[in-house]
């Protein structure tokens, strides 16, 4: 992954260096793969290495009888953890029409195992909008959920500071509703602790 957006005050580094840092899954609120050119081959790559990061079970929280339980619902499923959202950015790259209709084509059921939006400074956004039975747009949002449909949102004549405000206002929307737990490390040393 290029960057992961965690929680730093929660989670502990499991190892790091001057390019890189590893960290637990449960304090990952995000990944972002970066790129100078972002293509449909690019952008397969990256879903790829995305969902990897998606699959990987949350699951070394210290929990107790009274701890106040959070629900997130970014997907539109309620779920009890953070799930990991999933960015792609290109300072360049095909066509943004282009580019939605090859995220269309690797989109699943699965909406928390898709990629959540991407930007490609040069041209804009591709993110998702609810979408009326007449076919007319509602909010637009960072992360797909059921009734919502990839569109694109071109920079036109707003130059390439707007695509990248538009992904960072909806992308930080979202990463700023994430809650890290307490993370319980034992489960990394191979005890079992406290679950």
């Amino acid at each position: 992954m290029d960057l992961i957006v965690y929680d730093a005050l929660e989670t502990p580094l499991l190892d790091q260096s001057e390019s890189s840092i590893v960290v637990p899954v449960e304090g990952v609120d995000g990944v972002i793969e970066v790129s100078s050119r972002l293509d449909i081959t690019k952008l397969r790559e990256d879903v790829a290495k995305i969902r990897e990061v998606k699959r990987l079970e949350k699951r070394a929280y210290w929990k107790g009888s009274d701890d106040i339980v959070n629900t997130y619902a970014p997907h539109g499923t309620s779920l009890d953890t953070w799930p990991v959202l999933g960015f792609c950015f290109g300072f360049e790259g095909n066509e943004l029409d282009n580019l939605r209709a090859g995220l269309r084509q690797l989109d699943t059921e699965d909406l928390g195992s898709n990629l959540d939006m991407l930007c490609v400074l040069t041209q804009g956004c591709v993110a998702n909008a609810a979408a009326d039975a007449d076919g007319s747009l509602g909010a637009i949002s960072g992360a797909p959920s059921p009734g919502t449909r990839r569109i694109s949102i071109a920079n036109q004549d707003a130059g390439m500071g707007a695509g990248l405000m538009f992904f960072y206002l909806l992308a930080g929307g979202l990463l700023m509703q994430a809650r890290t737990a307490p993370i319980n490390m034992d489960r990394y040393l191979g005890r079992p602790g406290q679950s």
